[in-house]
């Protein structure tokens, strides 16, 4: 079983920029848990004609970033009722 010193719940912007953080400042195993087919949170919805294009390549370069950095992530869909 691999084992993690930091898991981060959500892959939006906020927690892709938290798990890049976590690694700068010597963090070593991070994964990223997101509950929708893939990382970007709310921006995947949001994107269009334009709109929020100036987050979504901050965005991309977040991703980029995980990518190079080799970041486990993990999508995992369950609904609470």
């Amino acid at each position: 079983m691999i084992q993690y010193d930091l898991i981060v719940v959500g892959g939006g912007i906020s927690g892709m920029t938290a798990a890049l953080s976590a690694l700068e400042n010597g963090v070593k195993n991070v994964i990223i848990i997101e509950r929708e087919d893939s990382l970007g949170g709310v921006v995947n919805q949001c994107i269009h004609s334009g709109f929020g294009s100036s987050i979504l390549n901050v965005e991309v370069q977040v991703l980029n970033m995980l990518i190079l950095l080799e970041i486990d992530y993990l999508i995992i869909k369950f609904i609470l009722s």
